[in-house]
């Protein structure tokens, strides 16, 4: 998940030529873009860009070791808790428009698990959840919902940045 913290094309600032991920855009908003080859330019001229985004990477890998353990130990329920609240902290934004369907592919889960973990949330008074869209009612009782393994990713990279 990228948002204002962060960017898309590790695998071209890392000298690859393609990769066989691609992006989805979830939410509108606004984006910067710059070609490939403009961009490896500015990389190889600006050793400050460099690090950053050394720094950057390192903490993007530190964020899928962290998902990964997620996966493994945490409940759905608290995985779903952890993905609104880091939709949130991206979009500054209390409501979303997601489908199901979405949530689960994102979560790697069927979409009866979505289901069962949003109705928890929302019968708790902490989430509004109707056909494809949620509101976060209080994000306070979202953070204790979510697995410890949630931090506010965007504060992270402005601190270590």
């Amino acid at each position: 998940m990228v948002g204002r913290e962060g960017m898309y094309g590790i695998p071209f600032a890392l000298g690859l030529k393609s990769t066989e991920f691609h992006a989805s855009v979830l939410y509108p908003g606004r984006a910067w873009s710059i070609s490939t080859a403009a961009f490896r330019t500015e990389l190889n001229q600006n050793k400050g860009l460099q690090l950053v985004l050394n720094r950057y990477i390192n903490i993007v890998i530190e964020q899928l070791y962290s998902t990964c353990r997620c996966i493994k130990f945490h409940t759905l329920s608290e995985r779903l808790a952890k993905w609104l609240l880091m939709s949130q902290d991206r979009s500054n934004a209390q409501e979303f428009s997601i489908t199901q369907e979405t949530l689960a592919s994102l979560l790697g889960v069927r979409r009866v698990g979505i289901t069962a973990a949003a109705t928890q949330l929302r019968s708790n008074g902490i989430i509004e959840y109707s056909r494809g869209h949620v509101t976060i009612l209080n994000r306070k009782h979202l953070e204790k919902q979510a697995c410890s393994c949630y931090i506010d990713e965007t504060k992270l990279y402005t601190k270590t940045l």
